[in-house]
């Protein structure tokens, strides 16, 4: 049979329900969940990267790497081995020179300079001030001067020169020597770096960001200090068309405006799915696409207007990777996760308008369902379905109980936003996808209840019920 929003509902003989949404997603996907887009394994997408033959490389966690041509088929997938110029088995990043050359960088093999034809790997011999070899290395960028720079964890900051090969080392520093001189790097565990477009380099560390300005070799030039968010993991960095920087961090996503240098961050108060962000990009129209740890949101900085989307809109799954991102020469904007990739054309996501209704679906009583005819102490506590009451009867023991909610759609109920308010107070918003709220030992009195639903860009009308509780 079919809905009222045109889904379709089949019941299966001995195997329950099943549902077939009336709207097609628009996100794309490549991954072991497809049938005919199974081409990268099933591992974790770690990082992606695309050449400038159109070659998508993907960097897998314990699967080593794959390529995808410009048309979708796999080109090739170099798996680890223990040969020692084998593709190492976790790549974290995956980079293009200017000189065409890939980089990866791996877990526990360094950094290398891959042949993308044979998958060969050369190994760049990265010591510490203790000359023990760095094993992780975690995001990889150049600059304008042919200047490779290198993130790890736990060993700081590397720059190589392309042209001579010479390796320049930028240490994490010790507490007394922090203590004395500013112009240091402050933290040696970087996640990512970014070289922007007036010859700085930022770095996201697991304290905050550090601001490298190239020219003066000064980590204190641009901001009067080393440290910028203290206390910030910092996932990802992104340099937007207008040169403000925002960054991915476990604490919502940041903003560096490059005009002013203010400093700003958004996170689930503001509309954001999660607080952890793993990913940002930009698309053609200046909006933002940010994956997190709970699907991805659509941001308007002008509007400052969040639109989230989930698995059950065609996402890889609702958890991507920190900095696995990428915008291709189209516009298309790819991001990696647990479950595969997820591809998209931002100008083809559009969010429809719909007029939804919420209802009170269940009330639970000591986790017992209240049903018409049940009685709490000498009191009915309803005269019809739960559904169509308006007064709610309960004798003084019985004042913690549970109000489940729905708006009878079922495609995306992750999209739904519920939200309530006690005899007039504030409003209060649950999480996205919760629809239960339990209350626990409420005095004797009357409570009016009232709630509504955010879903669709669109707000359903308030409904009220009175809840009456009795004194002994």
């Amino acid at each position: 049979m079919e809905d009222r929003s045109g889904n379709v509902w089949l019941g299966i003989f001995q195997k329950g329900v099943m549902m077939l949404p009336n709207q097609m997603t628009k996100f794309n996907y490549i991954g072991y969940k497809s049938v005919s887009n199974n081409i990268i394994g099933s591992n974790c997408v770690m990082a992606i990267c695309m050449d400038h033959q159109g070659n998508l490389w993907v960097g897998t966690d314990n699967d080593g790497i794959y390529a995808i041509t410009p048309d979708g088929k796999q080109k090739a997938h170099f798996a680890p081995s223990i040969s020692p110029s084998s593709v190492p088995s976790t790549v974290l990043s995956v980079y293009e020179d200017s000189n065409h050359t890939l980089w990866l960088g791996s877990y526990r093999n360094g950094m290398a300079k891959m042949d993308p034809e044979t998958g060969r790997c050369e190994y760049i011999a990265l010591v510490d001030e203790n000359q023990n070899p760095v094993e992780r290395v975690y995001d990889i960028t150049e600059d304008g001067n042919k200047t490779l720079w290198i993130a790890t964890m736990g060993a700081g900051l590397y720059s190589m020169d392309l042209t001579t090969s010479e390796l320049t080392h930028y240490p994490q520093v010790d507490g007394t020597q922090y203590r004395m001189e500013s112009n240091v790097l402050h933290n040696g565990w970087i996640n990512c770096v970014l070289a922007t477009r007036n010859g700085k380099i930022y770095l996201g560390t697991h304290d905050g960001i550090s601001c490298l300005d190239i020219a003066g070799n000064d980590f204190v030039s641009t901001y009067g200090v080393n440290r910028l968010f203290q206390g910030y993991i910092v996932y990802s960095l992104y340099e937007d068309l207008a040169g403000n920087i925002w960054g991915g961090t476990s604490y919502g996503l940041i903003c560096i405006h490059s005009k002013t240098l203010q400093m700003n961050t958004y996170n689930t108060t503001h509309g954001l799915p999660s607080d952890v962000v793993c990913a940002v990009k930009e698309d053609r129209d200046r909006n933002l696409w940010i994956s997190t740890n709970h699907g991805i949101s659509h941001l308007d900085p002008g509007s400052q207007s969040y639109i989230n989307y989930y698995s059950g809109d065609g996402l890889q799954g609702n958890e991507f990777s920190k900095g696995a991102a990428w915008v291709d020469q189209t516009g298309n904007i790819i991001f990696g996760g647990l479950s595969g990739i997820t591809w998209f054309n931002p100008d083809k996501i559009t969010s429809e308008t719909r007029q939804i209704e919420v209802r009170i679906t269940g009330f639970y009583i000591h986790d017992q369902p209240v049903k018409k005819g049940m009685r709490s102490g000498k009191y009915d506590i309803i005269d019809t379905s739960v559904m169509d009451a308006k007064m709610f009867n309960l004798a003084h023991k019985d004042n913690s109980f549970t109000i489940e909610l729905s708006t009878m759609d079922f495609n995306n109920p992750e999209h739904i936003t519920y939200m309530y308010s006690m005899n007039h107070d504030n409003w209060i918003s649950l999480s996205p996808g919760t629809n239960r709220i339990a209350f626990n030992n409420l005095n004797p009195g009357t409570y009016h209840f009232y709630i509504k639903a955010d879903g669709y860009n669109a707000y359903s009308e308030e409904k009220e019920i009175v809840i009456q509780i009795y004194p002994a």
